[in-house]
């Protein structure tokens, strides 16, 4: 069963995958209270680009703070995407090519 942290992850990365954009307050309501954190993570894990800019909200007290907003554009999506579905399509079985079916048998390497 995965972690929290790895659940907290995957749902970020499906809301950004998804074209939403974000600051660190909104992760906050996702549960992702470590939002440069995790946009550093998710770009090293999948070799994505994660854009970001920064902009002023109203903080504490109704004062001005100054946050980031990440979000992945439409290019990279589809760039990302492309490559998984080309994963996909050159391991159709899912199957690890270096291990073969010893992993599901291994009285076959016999």
């Amino acid at each position: 069963m995965p972690d929290s942290k790895d659940t907290v992850i995957a749902i970020l990365f499906a809301y950004l995958l998804n074209g939403y954009t974000l600051n660190r307050f909104q992760a906050a309501l996702l549960h992702n209270f470590c939002l440069p954190s995790t946009v550093s993570a998710l770009q090293k894990k999948y070799g994505i680009t994660i854009s970001r800019k920064y902009e002023t909200v109203r903080g504490y007290m109704g004062n001005p703070t100054q946050c980031c907003r990440y979000w992945i554009s439409k290019e990279e999506r589809q760039r990302f995407i492309a490559k998984q579905q080309e994963r996909k399509s050159e391991n159709p079985t899912g199957q690890d090519k270096e291990s073969g079916l010893s992993q599901i048998s291994p009285e076959l390497d016999e």
